[in-house]
């Protein structure tokens, strides 16, 4: 109280401001008489990677910063990417794998989503065989392939629903949806899910 408030380096402001990893972006603007006003967005973290220690990747595919012993948050691990494909952006179009892990993010972030962040606990990504999720508390191995995401995330919330209505989803150990036309349900142990036919509605 009582400083000039046309003395106040404002971008002085916002550089300390930015000095929280957590903060991606502030506007401030002075407002004459009496007032500043401070705009901030936040990162939203998506994700652990681990490179030479475990870090937090945003839901925009950057890295927010080193996690602390005390920090916990209820988010998926990351394994497929470098630091290299995390890199802020420069311009220049994104490795595939990290527009792959970002579509997934998008998708898994939407309202209603069958597969929220906090349900998955491992986000693998592979040049070859595209992306694999372990989702839910039986950790089941959800094979998304290399395209066609949201098309197979739709397949995902019927499958899901399908074998929870049947009470099957605890007895499944993967769902295979490379194929969108031909989705494999493998059975936890070797007995097989008898009795469980889902046709996709045409």
């Amino acid at each position: 109280m009582g400083d000039n408030i046309l003395a106040t380096n404002l971008k002085l402001l916002r550089r300390r401001i930015l000095g929280n990893p957590w903060i991606a972006e502030v506007t401030v603007e002075r407002e004459l008489p009496d007032a500043i006003h401070i705009y901030v967005e936040e990162h939203v973290p998506a994700a652990i990677a681990r490179f030479d220690q475990d870090y937090f990747v945003s839901t925009s595919g950057k890295i927010i910063k080193a996690i602390g012993d005390t920090e916990a948050i209820d988010i998926p691990r990351l394994t497929g990417l470098t630091l290299a494909d995390l890199v802020p952006d420069n311009g220049a179009r994104r490795p595939r794998a990290t527009r792959t892990f970002l579509k997934v993010v998008e998708l898994s972030r939407l309202d209603g989503s069958v597969l929220p962040l906090h349900d998955i606990d491992r986000i693998d990504i592979d040049p070859l065989i595209g992306v694999t999720l372990s989702a839910f508390q039986n950790r089941i191995a959800i094979k998304l392939g290399r395209d066609g995401y949201t098309e197979k995330f739709n397949r995902i919330r019927d499958m899901v629903a399908y074998l929870r209505e049947g009470k099957h989803l605890q007895h499944v150990a993967s769902i295979d949806l490379n194929d969108l036309d031909r989705v494999v349900v493998g059975a936890v142990g070797k007995d097989p899910l008898l009795g469980v036919c889902y046709r996709k509605e045409t």
